[in-house]
């Protein structure tokens, strides 16, 4: 009783809620895309992608901004979802790399012009955004990585749980960029919501580092796929009390049913799971406010994880038939 009397404490928005706020008035669902950045989405006219949306039921749609968009898409998008009701939810990157080329300062102050750039033109019209994506695989020990006690790092990617499997140079750079991009939407718009991010799994020590060096922030995003389990506890490991204790609400910005290769024509496992899921992670409300499918449209290349079928013309891809996971989407209610 007490621990979940904790979490209730933990999930309360450090932000006073707007009219715009979602996630705690309730669990809400989403969809992923890369409708201004990659095909097949692109490919896609606004009016149907809006149409698919509804038809779904989400509240909201996740969709990455890279750093020099097609400015004129990314109005036309932003306008459309808001009319339809839908949330923006961007996932922005900013320009530059993460070579050895830029210091911490540098990548800051990119980082910074971007992210204001970006909150001048859609304040009023994007209230959330999501500051890059899963940095935290970015920063984690690698093979051939020189661990803290000065000895080569001899495996594979470690768990992620301790922060000592996080390499320092590294961090400071994704530290920077994560800097940046907040200070840069705070000052323009200081009602915002933002949304950090991890690959998911068991790496909470780069939000532990995170916390430790008080980047502002305001929901925790986790990514959680079918072959990582029960997100209470993973190998041991209380993962969702741990997560918790940041005492922010936490998003599930991406998750879905991981394939086989001998499922990949198997519309059914996907539409299992999802329905498990969002059951489940609805019942964890308001611990979790939120679970965002990845991704809408089947991508080529990327096994079978969209919940719409893209069929192929001479010159150019079409939306086709809905998958069976699409309805679990649009007829689910949380109870």
């Amino acid at each position: 009783m007490l621990l979940f009397a904790c979490l209730l404490q933990a999930a309360s928005p450090t932000r006073a809620s707007q009219p715009w706020t979602i996630g705690d008035k309730g669990f809400i669902t989403g969809l992923n895309g890369h409708a201004v950045s990659q095909m097949p989405d692109t490919d896609v006219q606004p009016n149907e992608l809006i149409a698919l949306l509804q038809k779904s039921h989400v509240a909201f749609y996740r969709f990455d901004v890279p750093s020099n968009p097609n400015w004129e898409a990314l109005d036309t998008l932003v306008d459309a979802l808001n009319k339809a009701g839908i949330a923006p939810l961007p996932v922005i990157f900013p320009p530059g790399n993460r070579s050895k080329t830029l210091t911490p300062e540098q990548v800051d102050g990119e980082a910074f012009a971007y992210a204001t750039a970006l909150a001048q033109r859609y304040k009023g019209r994007i209230h959330y955004w999501e500051l890059s994506n899963e940095l935290d695989s970015f920063c984690i020990l690698m093979k051939g990585d020189m661990m803290p006690n000065g000895k080569i790092y001899p495996y594979g990617a470690p768990s992620g749980w301790d922060p000592a499997q996080i390499v320092e140079k590294r961090y400071q750079v994704a530290l920077a960029t994560l800097r940046g991009l907040s200070r840069g939407i705070r000052s323009v718009d200081p009602t915002a919501r933002l949304i950090v991010n991890s690959g998911g799994w068991l790496h909470v020590g780069f939000l532990d580092r995170l916390q430790r060096d008080k980047l502002d922030y305001d929901i925790v995003g986790w990514h959680w796929y079918s072959d990582y389990g029960d997100i209470r506890k993973v190998e041991g490991k209380p993962l969702l009390d741990h997560l918790a204790s940041y005492r922010k609400p936490i998003w599930i910005t991406e998750g879905n049913y991981r394939p086989r290769k001998d499922e990949r024509d198997d519309d059914k496992p996907q539409a299992d799971y999802l329905q498990a899921a969002l059951t489940d992670f609805s019942g964890l409300y308001p611990i979790v406010q939120a679970y965002c499918v990845y991704t809408l449209l089947n991508k080529p290349g990327e096994g079978a994880y969209g919940v719409v079928n893209m069929e192929k013309t001479a010159d150019s891809w079409q939306v086709g038939k809905p998958k069976p996971a699409f309805d679990v989407i649009a007829n689910f209610s949380p109870d």
